[in-house]
């Protein structure tokens, strides 16, 4: 295990602790931050506990530093050294949970070791200061070098007081690369049902910390945990689903689980589309004499499934309308020609962002196939991704607006309302097949030709 460099640590924070010594009260460094020293990863925010009451933490830095109040209720006093925020927090016990997810009664207290006692896992329970060293009274340290999730104390109990702490044993278990000790596993099989008292903004945030991990076969860890249905309700009737065609070797949940796997290190976007991209066949899926299934359609209905889904979970509507429209293309093929990559980013705005979020996503689609068949696809998908690339370069977009008429030419040869609009979208459609047809001559000329059939 590595030791504290203290020359590491920020000068805000150590005078804080100075600060406070110096006005004999206790302060260390504890939480997070303690665990990611330890761990020599990076250290994003800085929590001090001490046994000064929080009038007296105001009181000492009122005159140093600007003072924020939010958290005084739970005995958390925020310090701002611009740009550093950092909490003091003091010694404080629990009771009475309320709702299993927050506590009803708060107390101060002059022993740390009580305050390390309430705190949810082993590598979270440990405090540090400069001169004394570290503080470990529930051996974090062996957990963090044995890569271990444990709880402090009885885990059933721990879930019972806050449930969140359901979805931070995960977070922490795929971000740190950790197992989840075995009394903690079982402890979370049993209080699964614990999650349906999290608010959904709470599960959602989670959730993007988890699917932002490197961890493989998260759905199938998820489902070991009997946690899956209340996450992604939504995956439960893919279990088994089977498919029952050349172009996959797995049933629906393990080719979404799998398809996860090859998206790794994507945005979110693209894994939340992944989550979601087959959901829709569950409720697709027919046989034909040849005993092939098939899914027609599916695109459309996972989409609409991952939309009521992510409302649920209180994504914003930016979120669910990228996401939604890549499960919306995740089946679409589009053959390697210009004018064919030209009428697949007609149907989506010339939204290269949005076609590259498509493609990457068909990319992880077809990896988690049948690779004698989705080879092929995958090599035609980079093809498209090098001819979309230049034409991005080159700022290829076809709108209205790119047209050599406008509706004042269409007026002057007589349409009128929709018509106009009707014949604008004509008019762009010839461009899209052929950009050499754009001249104001050609246009018109196709226009008049081909009236009727606007």
């Amino acid at each position: 295990m590595k030791f504290v460099n203290i020359r590491l640590l920020p000068q805000e924070a150590l005078q804080v602790i100075e600060t406070l010594n110096a006005h004999h009260f206790d302060a260390f460094f504890v939480g997070g931050c303690v665990r990611d020293l330890l761990l020599g990863h990076e250290v994003h925010d800085y929590d001090i506990t001490t046994n000064a009451q929080p009038a007296q933490v105001i009181e000492i830095f009122s005159n140093i530093c600007k003072v924020l109040l939010t958290g005084i209720k739970h005995g958390t006093v925020t310090l701002c050294f611009a740009p550093m925020a950092i909490e003091v927090t003091t010694y404080r016990i629990e009771t009475e949970y309320l709702d299993h997810r927050s506590p009803n009664k708060i107390a101060f207290t002059n022993e740390l070791r009580l305050d390390l006692a309430r705190r949810d896992f082993t590598i979270n329970a440990m405090a540090f200061h400069p001169s004394l060293g570290i503080i470990d009274l529930f051996d974090g340290q062996t957990d963090l070098k044995e890569k271990r999730i444990r709880c402090v104390g009885d885990p059933e109990k721990r879930l019972e007081e806050d449930a969140l702490r359901i979805l931070r044993a995960v977070r922490f278990s795929v971000t740190l690369c950790f197992t989840i000790d075995p009394a903690l596993q079982f402890a979370i099989q049993k209080k699964a049902a614990l999650l349906t008292y999290l608010s959904k903004e709470r599960i959602r945030d989670e959730l993007n910390r988890i699917l932002k991990s490197k961890q493989t076969r998260l759905l199938r860890m998820l489902d070991q945990l009997f946690i899956l249905p209340y996450l992604f309700p939504q995956l439960v009737p893919l279990r088994l689903l089977k498919q029952e065609t050349p172009w996959h070797l797995y049933d629906v949940f393990e080719h979404t689980d799998r398809a996860l796997d090859h998206s790794i290190g994507a945005p979110l976007p693209q894994r939340l589309a992944l989550l979601y991209h087959d959901c829709g066949k569950a409720y697709t899926k027919t046989m034909d004499a040849n005993g092939i299934a098939h899914f027609k359609g599916h695109a459309s209905i996972s989409a609409n499934i991952a939309e009521s889904a992510l409302k649920d979970l209180r994504y914003d509507k930016k979120m669910i309308r990228q996401v939604t429209s890549i499960i919306y293309y995740h089946d679409t093929y589009v053959n390697t020609t210009e004018v064919d990559i030209r009428r697949f980013l007609y149907g989506i705005a010339f939204d290269y962002a949005l076609a590259y979020d498509i493609f990457a996503v068909q990319f992880a689609d077809n990896c988690a196939k049948n690779p004698h068949k989705a080879q092929i696809k995958n090599e035609n998908i980079k093809q498209i991704l090098s001819i979309l690339h230049e034409m991005e370069k080159k700022n290829i977009r076809y709108t209205l607006h790119e047209l050599a008429i406008n509706g004042s030419d269409l007026l002057a040869l007589g349409f009128q309302g929709k018509e106009i609009k009707a014949c604008l979208e004509a008019a762009l459609l010839q461009v899209i097949e052929d950009p050499q047809k754009n001249t104001r001559e050609q246009l018109l000329n196709y226009i008049q030709s081909n009236k009727k059939d606007i």
